[in-house]
């Protein structure tokens, strides 16, 4: 049996290393990945109260840009009900025009378990950079930005319904980025050029849906797919160079992701985690830098 789990993962691992599709996954935002809207995050494989996590992922963005994100989660249980959780997330991004790398964000946030079936989730995201990273002393456009640079809150409710996990969830800006990236700033025959300005850049909110189904292939291996639509829930704006906010037009609207998630625990305190996320419908314009062609992540957790 644990043969046949370790040549599904290495199948698993191929596959996400294989696929390029094109177009915008969720990735860094925060609410896909954070500690209480994962599936199975009411499952603990472990009576453990506290967990460390250790995770990297790889994912191809717009513009031949290649995007490497480290985290480091911290999660403790209170009580049966109450779990705590903090994450600290860096960025790589390795693109033609610039290679810019930074602390991102910090999340922290609680989930209450109402119910054998209901988890309630509430926390913020908090970032560590101001979203205006900078090359040869010009703003870079958020494609190349380690991160939104906003202050998010996020709050989701899960349910499972017989055997099946429904999230919804949503990601609502606080406070704004700094971003002052203008195309029209750099030379007319500039790359840069192509790029969606920014400048005093205003980002919507965020509702998901996540519809996920645990499939147990052995005793030590789960396989969950998800379906993980995401509205953006109006046009995001920018400030051009007269003063006057423009509505960057076709920037609302519904990403419709697949993921897939193999959870492979290892004993009673140790389990290797391994993602992969596509899409398969898109967003007209995606100004806040998040579009990604694919996310293929691995985590190693340890419980306490």
């Amino acid at each position: 049996m644990k043969k046949h789990s370790i040549l599904l993962l290495a199948a698993f691992v191929l596959l996400a290393a294989l696929y390029t599709a094109h177009g915008q996954g969720c990735s860094d935002a925060g609410f896909c990945t954070m500690h209480g809207l994962e599936p199975n995050s009411e499952d603990d494989t472990t009576s453990r109260d506290n967990q460390l996590a250790l995770g990297v992922s790889n994912g191809r963005a717009d513009y031949d840009i290649a995007v490497w994100n480290i985290s480091l989660e911290y999660s403790r249980h209170i009580s049966k009900e109450v779990n705590l959780a903090a994450k600290l997330s860096y960025a790589y991004l390795n693109g033609p025009l610039a290679q810019p790398s930074n602390l991102a964000d910090v999340y922290v946030g609680g989930s209450y378990k109402a119910s054998d079936d209901a988890l309630i989730t509430l926390g913020l995201k908090l970032p560590l950079h101001d979203g205006n990273a900078m090359n040869n002393e010009l703003p870079l456009p958020m494609d190349y930005q380690p991160g939104l640079g906003t202050t998010d809150i996020i709050a989701a409710i899960a349910y499972d319904i017989a055997g099946t996990q429904v999230t919804i969830a949503v990601q609502q800006p606080l406070s704004q980025n700094s971003n002052t990236f203008l195309a029209t700033a750099y030379p007319a025959d500039s790359e840069f050029r192509q790029f969606q300005s920014t400048n005093a850049y205003t980002r919507k909110g965020d509702v998901l849906l996540r519809v996920s189904y645990p499939i147990h292939i052995t005793d030590e291996l789960v396989l969950t797919p998800s379906l993980l639509p995401i509205y953006h829930i109006a046009n995001d704006t920018f400030t051009d160079t007269s003063g006057a906010k423009r509505t960057i037009d076709g920037s609302q609207g519904l990403t419709l992701n697949g993921t897939v998630v193999a959870n492979y625990t290892l004993d009673e305190t140790n389990a290797l985690l391994l993602s992969f996320g596509m899409p398969f419908a898109t967003r007209t314009a995606r100004p806040d830098g998040l579009a990604r062609g694919y996310v293929a992540a691995m985590e190693y957790r340890i419980a306490f």
